[in-house]
């Protein structure tokens, strides 16, 4: 039982880190974005925030 809880711990620690940028999208400038989509629709799900990042003065492409 033991080993049960060690490894739910292992598996659960990613979890509890957290993946936000240090300075919120928001507030990006002057940087190049670059959206690699695999389906034709998938720029269509981000749309709103890449118009928020190329009107903050960054460069936005979509391949």
């Amino acid at each position: 039982m033991r080993t049960y809880r060690i490894f739910f711990l292992l598996i659960m620690i990613p979890c509890l880190s957290f993946s936000q940028p240090d300075v919120p999208v928001e507030e990006w400038t002057g940087k190049t974005i670059l959206l690699i989509g695999a389906h034709p629709d998938d720029d269509a799900y981000s749309l709103g925030t890449l118009g928020l990042l190329q009107s903050n003065g960054n460069e936005v492409y979509i391949a």
